[in-house]
């Protein structure tokens, strides 16, 4: 697939997402929501009032406001900041799974996400880059703010491959030597290997004001196991291979991967990182849609 035609691609998602009118203020709006600034400014949009202090800049006056009433007030806005972006993608071998009825990997499916996401990151006037990784960095993009840049990221995402074993901190290592001033994070990996250490080290960004977001992409026959029968279960990363009777590890499969859900989902609130669980099955728009609720 050529660039032109993986950018039609997500240029028709986009589209998608844009219908009806109400969905359409949610996509143009959830990034915008997403990165307005904590600090009161001198934006275009209009936050609250406060009473005048002694000191205070006469121009922030409500001086209609005090002809009308005779009361003191300063308008306060909300001040937009543009920000880096930076896509985080796990390409390690358990990333290539996907079920003999699915569309897509988990991988081609985070991809997607990464174009649609970047597109609309693109359009608000944030800047984006990537960080692929499995062994090594393979992929690395610095952030910029122009459509080129995501063609050069979706470029990129094309020449890759799942394979290997995920090196988590020598991608932090990486991040952490790039990722600068406060930004935002979107960490996508199927995290079946995540531990408390790189929970911590996430946690270690929002302390300096960085806004992570972890992403965990799955099938849904690793959420759901509608196994049968015997089955040889074959371990894409280390190639160990276990032979068994898919009913009776089902309830304990279950059992073992919705504790772990739990804990990835408890640990990341704890530790004030954002945490979805995207199923490759899914419509990408409802993902989009949805960070409206992470403003």
């Amino acid at each position: 697939m050529q660039v032109n035609e993986f950018m039609a691609m997500v240029e028709s998602l986009i589209v998608q997402c844009q219908a009806p009118a109400h969905a359409r203020s949610l996509v143009e709006g959830f990034i915008n929501g997403i990165h307005r600034g904590i600090f009161s400014g001198s934006g275009t949009e209009f936050m609250q009032y406060r009473p005048y202090h002694q000191g205070d800049e006469l121009k922030h006056l409500d001086w209609k406001l005090y002809a009308r009433v005779g009361e003191k007030q300063i308008r306060l806005y909300r001040e937009e900041t543009n920000c880096h972006c930076w896509f985080v993608l796990d390409m390690s071998s358990s990333m290539s799974y996907r079920n003999n009825t699915s569309k897509v990997s988990k991988f081609e499916y985070a991809c997607l996400y990464i174009a649609c996401l970047g597109w609309l990151s693109i359009k608000q006037g944030d800047s984006i880059g990537l960080i692929a990784y499995n062994e090594k960095v393979n992929a690395f993009v610095e952030p910029g703010s122009r459509r080129d840049t995501l063609e050069t990221i979706v470029l990129a995402l094309l020449k890759l491959t799942p394979a290997g074993q995920a090196n988590h901190p020598t991608m932090f290592s990486t991040l952490q030597e790039h990722i600068g001033n406060r930004g935002k994070l979107s960490v996508l990996s199927d995290m079946l290997d995540f531990d408390d250490t790189l929970l911590g080290c996430f946690k270690h960004l929002t302390v300096l004001h960085h806004d992570v977001e972890l992403l965990q992409v799955l099938d849904p026959y690793e959420q759901d196991f509608p196994f049968k029968g015997g089955q040889q279960f074959v371990d894409i990363e280390t190639g160990q291979i276990i032979e068994t009777a898919a009913l009776e590890v089902k309830d304990l499969y279950q059992l073992r991967m919705s504790e772990h859900l739990k804990k990835l989902q408890d640990t990341a609130i704890q530790s004030q990182l954002h945490y979805k669980l995207m199923l490759s099955d899914q419509p990408i728009a409802q993902y989009l849609m949805a960070k409206g609720d992470l403003s």
